[in-house]
């Protein structure tokens, strides 16, 4: 069972902390969309969204594994063989005893999407029942449906998490297509200024009275509104979107199951992390703004916390064997939790798409489920 502390935060004062040098590069937010209500947890409460880890269970374990496959099967009724390990991961185990996986899809599966969430758009809702803006507006997301949106099959879902010039980033739906849902965070401060500008706020004095409890009850509405697949949860950000990727991927590693960065840096965080996380950071040697060496910190904590050696052998983010790749993967990392490291070069302070959409969306799918 996946459990958030939504914390109480009226008449908490928000001030947002510079933690990057992200700039504004002129780019506009999304357009208005529908109002409406968050349905998320009341503050001060606790809020309950499954999860949890599959079983050990038995059941026929993989055939030869991918990048990241750690052998054995999921549960199922009897034991059975486990998977050949793939370049991350170690030969596959037998297959455990009697068992079936718990159930993975969320409380939204089976009832049709709220009408004002139109497919192949991003819709803006509001979340009443957390910490407002500065300015006392309602805490907002923005959610986009995949085309015939089906209301039985779960979902992976992608956060997207802003620069502080507003704009959503990648739109990694050109990579999903009908295959996710897609949410675009936005921050405090870039509400209140008309959604063209504002930073997420990933300082160390205010991260936990105003991101985390956002993001979790992003979580919650989403997932009690919509079908997801609570094990695929994935999140990325560019520049500012990447801090907070970066925070959220140490305090919500337990729901996140892999992360993604384009520039960007690492925010404090605490000693205590929920645990590794799969990760995909993108960084060019030329960014001025939020240096190369801010993402190796990231990468670094990620690493060490993955259990990851210094070792690494190419990765091809691309598809097409034949794109150019400047990515390796670490070697040794824990079973299911591999950590991908893309340098570049000339690109500057870039979202670094097509490696953030199409490199992503293809890391991200070979993930198995949540070991």
């Amino acid at each position: 069972m996946r459990v958030f502390s939504i914390l109480a935060l009226g008449g908490i004062g928000l001030s947002l902390a510079a933690c990057s040098s992200d700039e504004g590069n002129g780019g506009t937010g999304g357009g208005p969309g529908a109002m409406g209500g968050g349905g998320a947890a009341a503050a001060g409460g606790t809020a309950l969204a499954g999860g949890g880890q599959l079983s050990a269970g038995g059941g026929v374990g993989g055939a030869a594994g991918s990048l990241t496959s750690a052998g054995g099967g999921a549960g199922g009724s009897s034991g059975g063989a486990g998977g050949a390990g793939g370049m991350t991961g170690g030969s596959g185990g037998s297959g455990g005893v009697g068992g079936s996986a718990p159930d993975m899809k969320s409380t939204g599966c089976g009832q049709a999407a709220p009408a004002e969430f139109t497919p192949e758009a991003y819709i803006r809702k509001s979340l009443p029942d957390v910490a407002k803006t500065p300015k006392g507006a309602e805490r907002v997301y923005e959610l986009r449906l995949p085309k015939d949106y089906d209301m039985n099959r779960p979902y992976p879902v992608v956060f997207e998490d802003h620069g502080c010039d507003g704009s959503i980033p990648f739109h990694i739906e050109k990579a999903t297509g009908t295959d996710a849902i897609v949410v675009a965070l936005r921050a405090a401060s870039n509400q209140d200024n008309n959604y063209m500008g504002g930073c997420f706020a990933t300082g160390p004095n205010d991260a936990e009275l105003t991101e985390v409890p956002y993001f979790d009850a992003v979580v919650t509405t989403v997932e009690m509104n919509l079908c997801v697949d609570k094990s695929k949860l994935y999140m990325e950000g560019y520049s500012s979107g990447s801090w907070l990727t970066n925070l959220l991927g140490c305090v919500r590693a337990n729901v996140i199951r892999g992360q993604g960065n384009a520039t960007g840096g690492l925010p404090k965080v605490p000693n205590d992390c929920q645990g590794p996380i799969a990760a995909m950071l993108v960084h060019d040697d030329t960014d001025t703004m939020n240096t190369i060496q801010e993402g190796m910190k990231a990468r670094d904590r990620i690493k060490a916390i993955n259990g990851c050696t210094d070792e690494t052998m190419p990765y091809q983010w691309d598809v097409n064997p034949n794109t150019m790749s400047t990515c390796v993967a670490y070697q040794g990392c824990k079973a299911g939790y591999p950590l991908i490291w893309c340098p570049t070069h000339n690109k500057g302070h870039s979202d670094q798409v097509p490696i953030t959409t199409v490199g992503l969306w293809k890391f991200w799918s070979s993930l198995p489920p949540r070991p």
